[in-house]
């Protein structure tokens, strides 16, 4: 009893009863069990993907490989597909013992022998993990709060120690994220970040234990709280700490912030118990197309794309408005084109963007030209009304001090004008152009060129980029070397 109570000095076990028990006799079993009955044991849950840390494998004659262990997570059942990891091997359940008795089906928490097919003794060695086909996956790195025993010899930054997880025994790099200038001494407590030799299977909150690469002493242990981490610089180490803080407090945003500036996919969410769209919730991630990101991460992403578009508004005062694509740049590349036209809907439903079309703008932008556009855009639609359906060659229009370009596009896009390759037209003109065409079908099934050309006038060179355009813009459709009425 001593010698038990010297033991445990110091640990979480200090004050825990000791029970004196005899293999030979049995004295003693009547009060352990009911030492035991006292424990507070919380039932686990059987929600989340199944794992289970082999800690045993073997043949049996008869029916194959069977492995043993213990069910951290999740449940399953008889004919279940399930991978080895980190090796990544697929098998099948076929037969489950609890305590010796068949089972169809077992949950977590409890001791199992799993009868394997599809696979041989050689490729599930202890430390593998038998795990359902999704929502389980193998990292190298894993950020983690850890404890360092007392009596433990100082740990520095960049030590290799060994990780024991599940069955799993791998050498690895700890780098100490709280405290990267001076090793961690007996009792101290903070983040850290283990860079694995090999691949290991971990999801949050599960426990390891880590120990020196030599000799075999124990340093301590403790909880994994990011096991999808990114490496850590730093430079980033402040913003790192700050994230995992939130992260050990079940807080959601905080996973979708680690992925970076486009968050999460909805698969990578579910499967990282990432909760979303939850009404009322702070601290809970939005869904925007098919990404997830926190709250603050979409404040952030609608600033972005907002100083983006006024940037454009300032650099391109004579346009209506910017293309959506040519806004899908920078940090909102991240999002993906789903995600980014989810970020527009929600920007103009709060009243801050207007869409039209394929433009988008701030809400109260308005073009205002200065008296000398104003005077230079009349003098130019003048001029093209003049010209008719012959127009005018871009080369040779003329406004003058003006920004030519840009009150070009501001007269297309207030519809006064229409590009057609090098050449602009009257908006006007080509309504009568349409207008001669549809006419032309009322009697005829086709439009050859030369029909076309007979009908404006124009030269061959003129008639093929205004048929192309017409077929453009759904007034014709062509088929062979003519038009039919496009329907």
């Amino acid at each position: 009893r001593e010698d038990v109570a010297d033991t445990v000095s110091g640990t979480f076990l200090e004050s825990a009863p000791v029970v004196e028990t005899s293999a030979e006799t049995g004295a003693g079993f009547d009060h352990l069990r009911e030492v035991l009955a006292l424990l507070s044991i919380g039932k686990k849950s059987n929600s989340g993907p199944f794992r289970l840390s082999v800690d045993r494998s073997f043949n049996r004659v008869g029916f194959g490989v069977v492995v043993t262990g213990t069910t951290q997570s999740g449940a399953v059942s008889e004919g279940d597909e399930v991978v080895l990891l980190p090796e990544r091997v697929s098998a099948r359940v076929r037969g489950i013992q609890v305590h010796g008795e068949g089972r169809e089906s077992c949950g977590a928490g409890v001791r199992v022998a799993l009868n394997l097919s599809g696979v041989t003794k050689e490729v599930v060695p202890r430390g593998t993990v038998v795990a359902s086909k999704s929502g389980v996956v193998e990292s190298s790195i894993i950020d983690v709060r850890y404890r360092h025993l007392s009596g433990a010899p100082p740990l520095a930054r960049m030590s290799r120690v060994r990780l024991l997880i599940g069955t799993a025994e791998v050498l690895a790099v700890i780098e100490l994220v709280s405290n990267t200038e001076h090793p961690m001494e007996g009792g101290d407590e903070g983040w850290a970040q283990l860079r694995c030799e090999k691949p290991v299977v971990a999801l949050p909150g599960d426990r390891f234990v880590l120990r020196r690469e030599s000799p075999l002493t124990t340093l301590g242990g403790g909880e994994v709280v990011d096991p999808w981490a990114p490496r850590v610089r730093r430079r980033e180490i402040t913003e790192a700490v700050a994230l995992l803080e939130r992260m050990l407090t079940g807080d959601s945003g905080a996973r979708a912030e680690r992925a970076g500036a486009g968050g999460l996919s909805v698969k990578e969410a579910a499967e990282r118990g990432v909760s979303f769209d939850v009404v009322d919730n702070p601290r809970a991630a939005v869904s925007l197309g098919d990404r997830v990101v926190s709250q603050s991460q979409l404040e952030s992403l609608k600033i972005c794309l907002l100083e983006s578009l006024g940037e454009s508004h300032r650099q391109k005062p004579l346009a209506l408005g910017v293309g959506r694509r040519e806004l899908f740049r920078g940090a909102l590349l991240g999002l993906g084109t789903q995600g980014f036209d989810a970020l527009l809907k929600q920007l103009e439903s709060d009243q801050r963007v207007s869409i039209r079309g394929p433009l988008v703008s701030l809400f109260d932008w308005k073009v205002v030209l200065t008296p000398a556009e104003s005077d230079a855009s009349d003098a130019l639609v003048s001029r093209l009304k003049e010209a008719g359906i012959l127009a005018i060659n871009l080369a040779e229009i003329d406004v003058g001090t003006c920004d030519q370009d840009g009150l070009v596009a501001h007269l297309i896009d207030i519809k006064e004008a229409v590009r057609i390759d090098k050449k602009l037209y009257s908006a006007d003109s080509l309504e009568r152009v349409i207008d001669a065409v549809k006419a032309h079908f009322l009697d005829n099934e086709e439009l050859t060129p030369s029909d076309f050309k007979q009908l404006t006038g124009l030269s061959r060179k003129g008639a093929i980029p205004m048929l192309e355009w017409l077929d453009l813009n759904s007034v014709t459709k062509r088929r062979g070397n003519a038009r039919i009425m496009y329907r």
